[in-house]
């Protein structure tokens, strides 16, 4: 067919510029349909959050019921610095950029303490300490060091045992409202924390059909 012949002599600059166009069509598309899940996950949450102001009172949930400025939060978002899409790079790299996007959220268990609370001698303070007062000659000062640098290892190895010993875990910022809450409010929180995912999802996609439209836009052929 001349069609497909036609196709064939297209320069390969031109047929990867639609498979990026396919890429975007695509990747719109679940765009579309995040969106569509993210509205889902707030109205359902604030429902809930509606239901629960019925059964706790709107004293027990409010905007003045609660502080979270003291608490480290159960979830952290990160702002990365994302790679920009080339022309020059392969296909796959689209599934890669999606999984690796700008924009990440990390989930925090655990409060660590300070580590300046939990002090440990360097090594240096150690080394004078012990080869004071030792004037035997070099084979018994390297003897010494050699005693000095296992017994830095082994503290150092306590001290991650002790930061590990006296890590608190995070407490459920729901347990501010009541101590049980009820179904409603557990599925609010569940809600908000759906929400949240959607939305950085939904930002790691943008960016990249941003990319997408950049490269389709200036690399298009003028007509």
């Amino acid at each position: 067919m001349p069609g497909s012949t036609e196709f064939q002599q297209f320069p390969k600059s031109t047929r990867v510029l639609d498979h990026y166009l396919l890429d975007y069509l695509d990747l719109l598309n679940q765009y579309n349909l995040g969106y569509e899940d993210l509205q889902f996950h707030i109205q359902g949450a604030f429902l809930n959050l509606s239901k629960s102001k019925v059964i706790l009172g709107p004293s027990r949930i409010g905007p003045n019921s609660y502080d979270l400025t003291p608490r480290l939060p159960t979830k952290t978002i990160l702002i990365e610095r994302s790679d920009l899409i080339s022309l020059d790079k392969d296909l796959d790299r689209l599934e890669v950029i999606e999984n690796k996007g700008p924009f990440r959220l990390v989930l925090n268990q655990h409060e660590y303490p300070a580590t300046e609370n939990l002090q440990i001698p360097s090594s240096s303070e150690l080394s004078v300490d012990s080869i004071m007062g030792h004037e035997n000659g070099l084979r018994k000062r390297n003897t010494e060091m050699v005693l000095i640098q296992s017994n830095v290892v082994a503290q150092e190895q306590d001290h991650q045992n002790q930061t590990r010993l006296f890590c608190k875990e995070i407490p459920n910022p729901i347990l501010q409202f009541t101590a049980l809450p009820p179904p409603p409010l557990k599925s609010a929180q569940t809600g908000f924390s759906n929400t949240l995912d959607d939305l950085i999802r939904l930002a790691n996609l943008r960016s990249i059909l941003v990319q997408l439209h950049k490269i389709v836009a200036d690399n298009h052929p003028a007509t």
